[in-house]
């Protein structure tokens, strides 16, 4: 390649749009130039090359950056590579509710990790309702997950029922 010529390689694109070599393959003859180096040239690969193309010719595959913008500002490509595509009511279901699900492991994995950082900075053990208050003050979650939290929850930082321990 001529030194000014920066270019992006096969694998930085599958990472950038998170898809696979056969993705990456397919999108190739829909607009996105790629290219090989020859001699030290930039060679552009065409259409019948890279429906032939194996692993290690997959590997040489380089793109030039301002191409690749260039795809990405189409508004079909935006829509294919956001996942912005027509899908039936019960996949539009399960994606919505995959989405919910997602919403909730997220905020009881947040609510748990800050939950445990408060229980070591205080200096003596905490009942199953300031637990419970002060998981709400961070997120509003079902009963079930502030139970599984607190049982979780390193027996040191817990106080249960009965005489107070002796120290």
């Amino acid at each position: 390649m001529p030194r000014d010529w920066t270019v992006w390689s096969a694998k930085r694109l599958m990472k950038r749009w998170n898809c696979s070599q056969d993705e990456l393959l397919a999108i190739i003859p829909h607009g996105l130039p790629a290219f090989r180096t020859h001699k030290g040239e930039p060679v552009v690969v065409g259409v019948e090359e890279i429906e032939d193309c194996d692993s290690a010719q997959f590997a040489k595959l380089v793109f030039r950056p301002k191409d690749v913008r260039t795809l990405e500002s189409d508004p079909e490509f935006i829509d294919v590579m956001h996942g912005d595509v027509p899908m039936g009511a019960e996949d539009a279901r399960e994606l919505g509710r995959l989405r919910a699900e997602k919403k909730k492991w997220d905020a009881s994995i947040r609510a748990a990790v800050e939950t445990g950082i408060h229980c070591a900075s205080l200096a003596n053990v905490i009942t199953t309702a300031e637990l419970t208050d002060f998981i709400v003050k961070i997120e509003k979650l079902p009963d079930t997950t502030i139970d599984k939290i607190w049982q979780a929850l390193p027996d040191k930082y817990k106080k249960k029922a009965g005489r107070p321990k002796k120290k």
